[in-house]
Order: C-alpha cells, then structure tokens, then sequence
C-alpha cells in the first residue's frame, strides 16, 4: 500500500502484509509490514514480499517497535540483552540440499531493563536509515531479529524519489565478534577493489563492546580507543564510550545510567559512517580499523563498505525530523515546549548548505518565516531553531506543528517531498499564579545536583543556593512575571537524585527531591506544578508559563565576541574571555536535543580550557553565563 507521507517519527501507519502496485509522484511511500506484536515475545524469522526494485528511492526507513508483553513478570525482559536485525540472504546450496545464507546486520537494538518499566500501551518506536541495504531489500526477502525480551512490530518505508546518491553495492568486510586482546589480529589492513561503477565509499560501522567483571571491566564499561586509518594514516581517533544517562527512556530497573560502549540499555548500537570518497586511488580503498589493547573484553564487529554513483544534486536539503515541538517519546525528555522550535536538517547536495528559507505554523494560524544561514556539508546534518511563535493563538492544549524548508542556497530545491515535516504535540501548563516555591532535598553527593529557572532566552531567572548541605532542605520562594519559563535539574554526577544501585542495601547513598509549587496570595502552597522524578539520570526539566506564553520571540544570534578553537575539536576546546572584565562565570553545553551534557566554571579575562574528551562527536552549542545573564552563545562540533 502506498501513501503520501509527510511525517515524523512515530507516526500511525496503516498495517499492510503485502504490496500493491500503484503509479505515483516522489515522495509517496510503500509500507512493508514484517513482524507484528501478536507475533507473541519470540525469536523472529519469516519470509515477507517487498518491493522489486524497479522504483527509485529517496530512503528506506525501518521503524522498530516495542511493548511489554502481559503475563510475564516482569512483563519486559528482565535483563539488557544485544539483537540484531538481518537479512538473510540464500547465495547457494551446500552438499546435503541446504540453502545457504549470506547474513547481514541492518541494525541492532539493546533492550532496556524491564523490572518496574513501562513502554505504555502504543509501545516505543525507534527508526533506522537502511537505506545502505536497499538492493538486498527486493523481491522475496527473509528478516530475521531475535528479541524475545518484549513484543515487536517491524516495519519498513520505502520513500520514492531521488537519493542523494544511488547505491551500487555493499560489502561485508568484517563481521563477527573479536576479543579486545586479538582484535588487530583479525580486523586488519585492508585493501577493497571497488565495483566498476562506483564513484564514492562510506565505511560503515556498527561496533559494540561486551563483558565486565574483570579488572577493566572490559569491555563494556572500559573506555578504549579506536583508530580509523586509511592509507596507512590516522584520519580519526575516538572513545568508544557513549553517555546512558541522558537515555529518553527512563527509568529503568538496571543500571541503565552507566556509559558504556556505543550502546545504552534500550536503545539502538552506535552506527559510525566514514566517508571514503577522497581516499580512493586507482579504483581501491585501503584502510584498518584499530583498537587499543586490553586484556579482557570482546566487540561485536560489523564493517561494510558502500559503494555509491555520484552525488545527485548540487543544491538539495531535507527536513530529518522536528525535536521540539513534539509528543514523541524519543524526545520527551524536552516536551511538552514553548521554546524555539528545534528542527533537524540535512544536507543531500554536494554543495554545502549555506542558507536556506523555512515556514512554519500551529495548526492553520499566522505562517512565520525565518531566514537561515549555515555551513552543512554532504550527509551532515544541523539543528535548526526557529523563533517561538504566539502559543497563545491556540484554543487547545494540544495541536499539530508544520514546518517546510525552501530555496537551499537560494535555488529551487529538486526534492521538494522531503521538505516538510509535522508534528502533533502538547503545550505546556498556563498557571494564574506569580508566586512559586521550590523545595529541593538534597542526598549524599549535595554538590552534585543543581536547579535553576530560565526565561525562553536563557536569562537565569532564579537557581539553587550555592551553600549546600547534604541530605538537607531548602525551600525558595520566588515571584515570576508573566511569560513562558523553563525549570533545568541538573546531575553532575549523572544519577539524579536517587539511584537504587547507589542506596541501602547496594551503596551508602541517600535520596533527595525538588518539588515545585504554586503559591497563593498570601503565600500559601496552593496547587502542585512539578514532581520531579529523583531516578532521572543527567537531568530532568519542565517548561511552563504564567498567565500566557511570552510573545514572539526573534531567534537569538550566535555572538561574535565568543571565540573558540579548535573547532572542530577532539578532546579540549579553547575558550577567549580575554576580552571580558569581572570575575568568573560559567559555560553549559546543550546537544541537538537541547539537552545540557556539560557545565564548568570560567574564569573572564583569560583563556579557558573547555574539557570535551568524554563527548560523543556531534553538533554541540556553548552558552556562557555571568551570573543569572546570557553573555554570549557559539556552536562547535566535536570529532573523536
């Protein structure tokens, strides 16, 4: 069944088992529906009609759902546990009349702790790009994916259209799980003679690291270095640890909140992408893919090399997904929002994305429009804020949001199909009252968690008190004009409040609270605002308004007057406050989800070394502060 899709994450697909061939324009999209929930909680493996491939496509999505199945305890698998989804392709038949398979790793998910969690009624999407995989998607095709830990449902959207560039082949260089203490012995240089017809490479990587309970707890919890080198150099060198504690899916039964290596309990393993292109020499592409020693500890190793036509179009860009406004659970860490709508974009043109123009709107009210300037290259993408429109137009507390990208570099788009995105999402709360108390408890590690209420600029409003004492309370009451606001928990130490593994009888720790409330006339505690969760990991926040939601809002600027390299930056960025007097101030750095993933004190008037090295690499923006004021913003991006 095909349907024209415009849509985001999450969306409601009608379920179909078999494909019906109709004529239609770019953009429509072909819904292949594989494995469903009644499937019941089991290992997955069956045979499912896809499309024959006489159909260009822009993009090939896999939507992975999941829910905790009823009469089990706990009715989500106890335990994390690593599964991949793969195609399994028949190459031959061996001696005794067995088919032969070719099996290939689309994507790999880790399930979450199940004890005490809930993934809701709808369950939890997650969506993978496979496009990579769209030749091996064709005709009759065998999925296999071994979750038996909760109910799945797989989908597959094929997006007609235009690629950014055409597909010639995959090949599987390395697959199969290797000891950190053999690795280099197995995973070697290597030289790959590219298809005939191949004009640029991508090496792609889906690498994950697995057992502890040795002295480095190797190589799950282990921090462990990894060099991609091509032609016998070192084009790049990172970490393979990545931060849990910002997981959306929280909280969780396990130890959830620790980093481990290119994977978190519920959710999918780190996909690396490197770009080849500008390495290949007399049609080949050598390269080897290190890692540092250890003892103990083994990875779970997939390397494939895509082969690809040229780029399509010079001048072309799409709208990847809308962050905020949203009710997505992916996202619900940082919704409900009245904030900047946060759209993530991507550049599909050769050119970099210098500019651009975007429309948007709530519901059909007023159309805005803002002018964007850039520098996106090929396949990178960007996060967009608009400025906030009037929240107040909206008679319901709930809506659908519409954004559309034109004019990248100021030219006609060739792909205008996948320029618009929407969103249904939920306003914040409106509260009659000025006057507000917080009451903060703080546990064992007091200096750890701080609280702070922003305006929808950043401007600090009121936080914390800077002298703490452990396992104490401190209210503050405070009064707030009209306008829209945010309240940003913070945990230096990246397990909230409260964490079980950290308490009696596992720990020595203790747990602690904020609670906001709604004070009346005669400060008297009136209504509740916010509970928040004390098992919250990173952080936790709530946006919320007082008597309407603040007018329109302009975009802010990226201050000039903020000076960092390098940039990109590995492991220490540099930050110039030479040019400002007083005494010291404080930098947040927020990801493309507006998620705060690092603070550190500054001191003005001389240069300061920003600490970045535990960063996944990625778009990141600094915001400085000099007591309860904005001085300046900036954007880096973060390489490893």
């Amino acid at each position: 069944m095909k349907k024209n899709l415009f849509f985001y994450l999450g969306v409601v697909l009608v379920l179909v088992t078999s494909i019906i061939s109709l004529q239609a324009a770019p953009g429509d999209t072909t819904v292949v529906q594989t494995f469903t929930f009644e499937n019941g909680r089991q290992c997955h493996k069956g045979k499912f009609l896809f499309p024959d491939g006489s159909v260009q496509y822009e993009k090939v999505l896999m939507l992975y759902s999941l829910k905790c199945a009823p009469g089990y305890n706990p009715s989500c698998g106890e335990w994390d546990y690593i599964f991949y989804t793969e195609i399994y392709e028949p190459v031959g038949i061996n001696g005794v009349g067995d088919t032969i398979f070719d099996v290939w790793k689309m994507a790999s998910y880790v399930s979450p702790y199940g004890n005490n969690l809930s993934l809701g009624t709808d369950g939890w999407t997650w969506v993978y790009d496979v496009s990579d995989f769209v030749n091996l998607l064709k005709d009759s095709v065998i999925i296999r994916d071994c979750n038996g830990q909760e109910l799945m449902d797989i989908k597959f959207l094929f997006i007609e259209g235009t690629p950014p560039r055409d597909v010639i082949d995959i090949k599987k260089i390395y697959d199969n799980s290797y000891s950190l203490s053999s690795f280099d012995q197995h995973v070697k240089d290597t030289t790959v003679v590219l298809n005939s017809n191949a004009q640029q490479v991508k090496l792609r990587t889906m690498v994950s690291g697995h057992d502890f309970d040795n002295p480095d707890n190797c190589a799950e919890f282990c921090d462990n270095n990894h060099t991609l080198k091509v032609n016998g150099n070192s084009i790049k060198t990172w970490n393979i640890i990545q931060e849990c504690a910002n997981n959306p899916l929280f909280p969780q039964g396990g130890t959830w909140i620790y980093d481990r290596a290119a994977w978190c309990p519920g959710m999918p393993v780190t996909v690396n992408e490197f770009e080849l292109s500008n390495y290949i020499a007399n049609h080949t592409v050598n390269f080897d893919y290190d890692v540092q020693f250890s003892t103990w500890g083994f990875y779970r190793t997939a390397l494939y090399l895509v082969s690809y036509g040229n780029i399509n179009h010079a001048n072309d860009a799409a709208i990847e997904y809308v962050i905020t406004p949203s009710d997505n659970k992916l996202f619900s860490r940082i919704n409900p929002s009245c904030g900047h709508p946060a759209i993530v974009i991507k550049n599909l043109g050769s050119n970099n994305l210098q500019s651009a123009t975007f429309k948007y709107a709530i519901n059909n009210f007023q159309e805005y429009t803002y002018q964007w300037q850039g520098n996106i290259p090929f396949m990178a993408i960007d996060t967009v804020y608009l400025p906030i429109p009037d929240w107040n137009v909206m008679s319901e507390p709930t809506g659908l949001f519409h954004v559309e990208l034109t004019s990248p570099n100021g030219v006609d788009d060739p792909t205008p199909y996948n320029n618009r995105a929407s969103s249904s999402f939920e306003l914040p709360k409106v509260f009659p009252n000025h006057n507000y108390q917080i009451q903060f408890k703080t546990n064992n590690d007091y200096l750890e968690t701080t609280w702070k209420i922003m305006d929808m600029d950043g401007k600090i409003i009121c936080q914390n008190d800077s002298i703490l004492t452990p396992n104490a309370r401190f209210d503050k009451d405070i009064y707030l004009e009209n306008g829209s606001y945010k309240m940003y928990v913070y945990d230096e130490g990246n397990d909230g409040l409260s964490f079980w593994a950290h308490n009696p009888p596992y720990g020595t720790g203790t747990s602690g609270f904020i609670r906001m409330f709604a004070l009346n006339e005669n400060g008297q505690i009136q209504s509740l605002v916010k509970s928040f969760p004390a098992d919250f990991g990173k952080f936790t926040q709530v946006e919320f308004a007082v008597g309407e939601f603040a007018l329109l809002i302009a975009q802010p600027t990226l201050f000039e007057n903020l000076t960092l390299f390098p940039n990109p930056v590995a492991t220490t960025l540099n930050l110039n406050l030479t040019p400002l007097t007083g005494s010291k101030g404080s930098v947040s750095i927020f990801d493309v989800f507006g998620r705060e993933v690092a603070h550190q004190e500054v001191l003005f008037g001389q240069l300061n070394a920003i600490h970045v090295h535990k960063l996944n690499n990625g778009v990141y923006f600094l915001t400085l502060y000099d007591q309860s004021k904005i001085v300046g913003q900036s954007k880096f991006v973060k390489i490893k």
